[in-house]
């Protein structure tokens, strides 16, 4: 009973952020501090959105909001009204914030797990940590860490500061060079190669002038940090066998105005007109890519995408073509949706991967992850269904928040999941 009042612990704190709106404005989350502790249903704001944990832990470098393990990802601002339910409009899926902004401005974030990095390109992730402030300005960490197909044999990181920062030290392995607002990091030569899978860490501090507010006692000298803004990093790959993909996106049967299509290959999307082709190129020789079409919603249908494959191979000596196109699917009822979110277990993750079914539509949520249900009739109750599994004679058996939803068109709703041995 314990461990049961102690799992819900976190589906009462979403409740009261999910809950009919009865409270008052907060001005915003409190802050994110490293060496706390933090219980299931504490939320932060953190590198512009507020995250809620979901197990206990003394933070740290490594259990940082956005570590899938310890937290998950609310909504995008560090400003809400308690007790307000989250809408369609309001809340975002990691992977979808700052979909509409200019995606060169350095903040763009569409990794759904690893969502913290303050900047993406090519498969490398910039992370930029505030560590400590006080008056006289902050000290950050920054991390560049590889996550692409290839080892990068040399690279530099510039970025703007937004007011009168200005660099004071860095770390004695890097260079920089401040001009203006306008900085430039270079790594000495032994820092300048970052394998595949590694990352390279280094600290910054940097001068400012900070005053707290006298009549805000919970104000702190990490609430006045600005982060540097128009990240940009200059790359020099190993040299190794490429190949080139084409998209194929056929005429649709409906009015090609509703919306272009965005197609993803690997980490490199684009916007494909109507019975137009796209090519994507820079592709690693014998990797295989996945491909993923966005769908769309609009005045009560559903266009969805068909790919001929959703993987491609690919090939140094061969242009490989997918065709992909959509079908209008009418939505006959107003829908919501809802998130389900799978706890990590105390067990090895690699005996079993849970899997979750709504509504007749089954999907596969990894460890410490969550999935959104969608399209689901609004005002109608749905069971949750969540299979048990049994391993080398050992039972685990699942234990949710709640076994039945109704679905509400004006806000998500949520199941908590947490697989208990027995």
């Amino acid at each position: 009973m314990k461990g049961m009042k102690r799992f819900f612990s976190v589906m009462f704190a979403l409740t009261l952020i999910v809950a009919t709106a009865a409270g008052s404005y907060a001005t915003s989350a409190p802050g994110w501090y490293l060496n706390k502790d933090y219980h299931e249903g504490d939320y932060v704001k953190f590198r512009g959105g507020i995250y809620i944990v979901t197990k206990d832990h003394e933070s740290s470098q490594d259990k940082y909001p956005g570590n899938s393990a310890y937290w998950t990802f609310y909504k995008k601002g560090a400003g809400f009204k308690k007790d307000a339910p989250p809408t369609e409009n309001d809340y975002e899926k990691p992977n979808d914030r700052d979909r509409d902004d200019d995606r060169n401005d350095g903040r763009n974030d569409k990794d759904p797990v690893d969502q913290d990095y303050i900047y993406r390109e090519n498969g490398v992730h910039v992370y930029y940590e505030v560590t400590d402030a006080d008056s006289d300005g902050y000290t950050a960490e920054i991390t560049i860490e590889n996550n692409g197909d290839r080892d990068i044999d040399d690279w530099s990181l510039s970025f703007e500061f937004d007011d009168d920062e200005e660099v004071d030290e860095i770390d004695a392995d890097f260079e920089v060079d401040q001009d203006d607002d306008e900085v430039l990091i270079t790594p000495e030569s032994e820092m300048q190669t970052i394998e595949e899978d590694e990352s390279v860490t280094f600290e910054i501090e940097i001068l400012a002038d900070y005053t707290l507010d006298d009549e805000d006692e919970d104000e702190t000298y990490e609430d006045l940090v600005d982060l540097p803004s128009d990240f940009d990093l200059t790359l020099e790959f190993e040299a190794v066998e490429t190949g080139a993909v084409i998209i194929q996106l056929e005429d649709p049967d409906f009015d090609d105005d509703i919306f272009i299509p965005e197609i993803t290959v690997g980490d490199d999307d684009q916007e494909i007109e109507w019975g137009e082709e796209a090519l994507f190129t820079d592709l690693v020789a014998d990797k295989t890519y996945e491909i993923k079409a966005e769908s769309y919603k609009e005045d009560g249908k559903l266009y969805r995408a068909v790919i001929d494959e959703d993987e491609v191979s690919v090939d140094s000596e061969e242009l490989k073509v997918i065709e992909i196109s959509y079908e209008e699917i009418d939505l006959d009822e107003e829908t919501g949706k809802v998130l389900v979110y799978v706890f990590k277990p105390t067990f090895d993750e690699d005996l079993f991967t849970p899997e979750v079914t709504i509504d007749s539509e089954e999907k596969t949520v990894d460890w410490g992850e969550y999935v959104y249900f969608e399209d689901l009739e609004d005002g109608e109750t749905f069971d949750i269904e969540v299979d048990s599994y049994e391993v080398d004679g050992e039972e685990f058996e699942p234990e949710l928040s709640v076994e039945e939803i109704e679905v509400d068109k004006d806000k998500i709703g949520y199941v908590l999941i947490k697989f208990i041995k027995q």
